[in-house]
Parts: structure tokens; C-alpha cells; sequence
């Protein structure tokens, strides 16, 4: 008869039980803000960015040139992940000095209409890169786990709430927007709920540096 318990050594998995030792840890309940950040950066990306006709509309800047900044911001973005060690992107001082400018920006573009109109869409699309370096730093902590046959279940997982929260943001924008008239409440509030998410957005890319920062620091212990 064949012996196959060698070739089933090799495997990556064991049939036995596995024992409590080995089983990993579960999930921090800090990695919920990281799939709020997520959530953020689409319901940000799919209210503004996607659609530079509404950086046009309140600034009155040409929608083709905003339409190229966006791009140039994408660009530029992409070459400092490619180019930057992600430990220098990672520095939670520089990314909230990043994160306050962004918000700062973003201020400006929603409560501020009619003042340095094209500066402040030029500014905008600049902050656009901030929000990519963002989404980098968010998307790359989780998948920073240790079972890599869990790799692909826990970016699932991540997004499949990311997904949620990015639904309820839109939901609540309509609503006090194109679907002003049916809650009453949420009438005139769609540039606040922008501000939240932006709010919330940079919030948890300085939790997840945090955390990042907290487990090398465990590590090099």
C-alpha cells in the first residue's frame, strides 16, 4: 500500500484539531474604524470625485480642467506609493499635518462658495491625493494578517462592511439632497455629512498608523 503521509506533510493545512495555541486572535475591535475609513473614501470618491460636474458646479471652474486635475492627482498619488517606502508615507505626524490641510480644503469647497473659486478646485484636487494615500494606508493594514489562507476571507469581509457604511453615508446624502422632501430633518445638511466623512476618514487612517505603529512596536520587543 502507498504511504501518503509524507506528500500530506507538506500541506499547508493539518487534519488534526487545531489547538488553542494556534488559533489566531480575533480581529481588534479598533479594525471596525478601518472599514468605517473605507467607507468613507468611496462615498467620497463617488460624491465628489467621480463626478468633477459637482466641483464644477460650486466652483464654477471648467469641468474639463477639473476633470485633468483629478487625473494628475491619480498620477502623482500612484508614483508616491510606487516610489516612497510606505514607512515614510506612514508617519503619523506628516499624515495628520496631511489629513488637517485636507479637511481644511474641504471646508473651504463646501461652506465657503464664491471665494477663490479656481484655487480653491485646484486645492481640492490636490487633496485628492491625500485621500489615495489614505485609502493606501487603510487597505494595506488589513491585509496585514497572520493565517494566509484567511487572506482573501478577511479583505472580503473588510470591504463587504466598508460597503455598509459607504451605503449608509450615500443614503443620508440623497436624502438631504435629490430626497430632500422626504425626511424633512436631513434638508440642507448634505455638506455636514460630506465634512463627517472627511472627518472620519482622516480619523482612521491615524488609528490604523496607530495600530501599525503599536504592533511593530510589540514586535521589536
Amino acid at each position: 500500500m502507498v504511504d501518503y503521509s509524507n506528500s500530506l506533510s507538506i500541506l499547508n493545512f493539518s487534519l488534526e484539531p487545531i489547538s488553542q495555541e494556534s488559533k489566531k486572535k480575533p480581529l481588534s475591535s479598533r479594525y471596525l474604524f478601518i472599514f468605517v475609513g473605507i467607507g468613507m473614501f468611496f462615498f467620497l470618491m463617488f460624491s465628489l470625485f467621480l463626478y468633477p460636474n459637482i466641483i464644477s458646479h460650486y466652483t464654477q471652474t471648467n469641468y474639463y480642467v477639473n476633470t485633468i486635475f483629478n487625473i494628475i492627482s491619480l498620477m502623482i498619488a500612484l508614483i508616491i506609493v510606487i516610489k516612497i517606502d510606505r514607512t515614510v508615507i506612514s508617519n503619523i505626524k506628516l499624515m495628520v499635518i496631511l489629513n488637517s490641510l485636507m479637511l481644511i480644503i474641504l471646508f473651504l469647497f463646501l461652506f465657503l462658495e464664491g471665494i477663490a473659486n479656481f484655487l480653491i478646485s485646484i486645492l481640492l484636487s490636490g487633496s485628492l491625493i491625500i485621500m489615495y494615500l489614505n485609502f493606501y494606508l487603510l487597505f494595506a493594514q488589513i491585509t496585514q494578517i497572520t493565517l494566509k489562507w484567511e487572506k482573501v476571507k478577511t479583505i472580503s469581509n473588510a470591504l463587504s462592511l466598508s460597503l455598509v457604511f459607504y451605503l449608509i453615508f450615500i443614503i443620508m446624502h440623497i436624502l438631504s439632497t435629490d430626497w430632500a422632501y422626504v425626511l424633512e430633518i436631513l434638508k440642507g445638511t448634505g455638506p455636514f455629512i460630506v465634512l463627517i466623512a472627511g472627518i472620519l476618514f482622516s480619523i482612521t487612517t491615524i488609528i490604523s498608523i496607530h495600530i501599525k505603529t503599536e504592533k511593530e512596536g510589540r514586535i521589536n520587543e
